[in-house]
């Protein structure tokens, strides 16, 4: 099963319940990835999605309320299918990293989106990649 799918479907269906329109503008979705699907079993995988929301609107049990630290991010633009996204994270951690003199700060990586693969081709898909810094 595709857990992550279900969990947009979810996300999507809640939104559109709501009494204001919740469709994020480009840049207001995001997921936060809690590990590398490669190196954990299915069933470990965590991965937060996420919608930019008004300030002050009350949510419901369907959903938590989070927010992204403040603080200094390194953020590339991943243009492209998400399948190849770990070519530019990996060189975001491998290559940048060491190299900027710069440590990573307490936060997993986040996935701020721009489109949608049901809004644009694939190939047009563009993806912030967002590393919090110390």
């Amino acid at each position: 099963p595709n857990f992550v799918a279900d969990s947009v479907n979810k996300l999507i269906k809640w939104s559109k319940a709501q009494t204001i329109n919740l469709k994020p503008k480009p840049g207001e979705a995001f997921g936060i990835a809690y590990n590398d699907p490669k190196k954990v079993p299915a069933n470990e995988f965590r991965f937060d999605l996420a919608i930019k929301i008004p300030e002050n609107f009350k949510i419901d049990s369907n959903v938590i309320e989070k927010y992204l630290p403040s603080g200094r991010y390194a953020i590339v633009m991943h243009k492209g299918s998400h399948a190849d996204m770990e070519n530019t994270i990996y060189a975001l951690y491998r290559e940048w990293l060491p190299n900027s003199g710069e440590e990573l700060g307490d936060f997993p990586c986040i996935f701020c989106y721009h489109n949608f693969e049901h809004e644009v081709a694939e190939t047009e898909l563009l993806t912030e990649i967002w590393v919090l810094l110390k």
